[in-house]
């Protein structure tokens, strides 16, 4: 990698999800109302952990968080997936990439490690009861949550500074947003040690997650079985399901996509992997959390209820 900025292209031009445009339109009518789901259930989940004061736990500042954090990472990657359905070629600037790739890039990691949080949390609630209240403060869970997203916009830096630093001889991207490894392939100078850094540091952050979170499912489940009663255990589980779910579609399709030789032929293959983790899992994570939970389903109805009362009231004065 040679310093200094010897860019030579100011514009991309993202090729898309598909090489044809057979199925764009019913793709694109499909992502959207995915989208759309996405936004409405994850500012439903972070209004009501926010303002419904039953919610005011730390498993639900985690789980708001979670939601905001997908959020972000989805309505950074949608409307380019979206736009690439519309046109042939979506032209994007070499500034408007650095930014989705520093935006994709920080709130990816920043869920990869709440992911983590949230498991201790899970961890500190069951096996260690009788200290939740004591070892989970407001404090301890703002610096928890805090942790998150410094990492993330750490290595959000760091990834779009030393790949912006390339000179690229080609402007065709072949994928259907701004990430780490089609750059690559673009470039006219060896990339050997911003790969290195990349491989190093996705295997760190996963290395560290991964064990944490076997770590914390080991005790977990070490507990569940030293429970006697069935209901027990069984709340215990509905508890714990949902995290377990997330963790799975996240770490599953991530590591699928970043963990493997870079060849030409895992192009395409690393294209429809994405969409599962950059828009599907968005979607599902607060679906998963809303629809498991009966605290913010019961948050729900009292926030219709309340709403119905505060409109009934107002239509009677007038």
């Amino acid at each position: 990698m040679e310093p200094g900025n010897q860019t030579t292209v100011m514009v991309f031009m993202l090729l898309g999800l598909m090489r044809n445009n057979n199925g764009q339109v019913l793709l694109f009518i499909f992502f959207a109302l995915v989208y759309l789901v996405t936004l409405i259930d994850s500012i439903g989940i972070v209004i009501l952990c926010c303002t419904d004061p039953q919610l005011y736990m730390p498993m639900y500042f985690f789980i708001s968080n979670l939601s905001f954090v997908d959020l972000c990472y989805s309505s950074t990657v949608a409307p380019t997936l979206l736009m690439g359905l519309l046109v042939d070629r979506n032209a994007i600037s070499i500034t408007g990439c650095a930014v989705q790739l520093f935006f994709f890039t920080t709130f990816c990691i920043a869920e990869s490690i709440l992911l983590t949080v949230m498991a201790f949390d899970r961890y500190t609630a069951i096996c260690k009861p009788l200290h939740y209240t004591s070892v989970m403060t407001r404090r301890f869970c703002t610096q928890l949550v805090a942790l998150p997203y410094v990492c993330g916009l750490l290595t959000g830096a760091t990834y779009a500074f030393f790949t912006f630093r390339l000179s690229f001889c080609d402007s065709k991207i072949p994928h259907y947003f701004c990430d780490l490894f089609p750059f690559f392939k673009l470039s006219c100078v060896d990339t050997t040690l911003i790969e290195i850094l990349v491989y190093t540091t996705i295997t760190i952050f996963g290395s560290c997650n991964i064990m944490t979170l076997i770590v914390s499912y080991a005790y977990i489940i070490i507990t569940i079985l030293q429970i006697r009663s069935s209901t027990g255990r069984q709340k215990i589980f509905s508890t714990c399901s949902p995290h377990f779910a997330s963790v799975i579609l996240f770490y599953g399709t991530a590591f699928a996509v970043y963990l493997h030789p870079n060849t030409k032929d895992s192009v395409e293959a690393d294209k429809v992997i994405s969409v599962f983790y950059t828009v599907i899992v968005p979607m599902l994570n607060p679906l998963i959390y809303g629809l498991r939970s009966k605290d913010v389903k019961a948050a729900f109805w009292r926030t219709l209820k309340t709403h119905n009362v505060f409109i009934n009231n107002k239509k009677e004065r007038h």
